[in-house]
């Protein structure tokens, strides 16, 4: 059963029947540069210089307040996009908010060309000493089997997985000495440019006599 709100015009005419659904104030839809959809975008608002809180999603656009009027900064940002704010001046009418529809088109970021590695190990003797023919390998911990790949270095100091994200298995060995394993998860920086550099340190012992 519908329910009605009777409001008397500002006029001095009939009342007015509201009906008693709320309406969103502002709704967007965020894109790149193509007007393709952009994954895992995060959609924030803040009202009268109040920060709110996250706008609701409805698979592939965004609403931001109910029924409510003022000031929008509403904030897009997603990984590889800089983040863009809208202002949106939201009007109260006579039943509802006056709902604004807003198109923001997000630019990707400028990453540098600068190569980044996923992993730093450091490759060091148990008892300081000087290591023979050391070995610094990665590989993809989430594929079966998948094939050892060399890490870039010498002596004590290697980098791996360039400009790569996720889980990786890493190994060290030296002549005479054992082969030791660490499990690294790297993650990708907040600009979604580049990984962020895990740091490893594998310890050889000499293998017995």
């Amino acid at each position: 059963m519908l329910l009605f709100a009777l409001l008397t015009a500002c006029d001095g005419g009939e009342p007015l029947a509201c009906d008693t659904m709320a309406a969103y104030s502002t709704t967007l839809t965020i894109v790149d540069a193509d007007g393709a959809d952009i994954p895992d975008v995060a959609v924030t608002y803040a009202v009268d210089g109040v920060e709110v809180g996250a706008c609701d999603a409805f698979g592939g656009t965004w609403s931001c307040g109910v029924e409510v009027a003022g000031l929008f900064a509403i904030t897009a940002g997603a990984p590889g996009f800089a983040d863009q704010t809208v202002e949106v001046d939201v009007a109260q009418g006579e039943c509802h908010v006056v709902g604004e529809l807003v198109e923001l088109t997000l630019e990707p970021l400028d990453c540098t060309a600068e190569a980044v590695a996923g992993i730093a190990v450091s490759l060091t003797g148990s008892g300081g000493e000087t290591l023979d023919t050391p070995i610094v390998q990665y590989r993809d911990a989430m594929i079966d089997d998948t094939a050892w790949v060399d890490c870039s270095g010498s002596g004590e100091g290697w980098t791996c997985a360039e400009e790569l994200t996720g889980t990786f298995d890493v190994r060290g060995t030296a002549s005479g000495h054992t082969e030791v394993f660490d499990l690294v998860i790297v993650a990708l920086d907040e600009a979604g440019c580049h990984p962020v550099t895990e740091s490893v340190a594998l310890v050889v012992e000499w293998l017995p006599d």
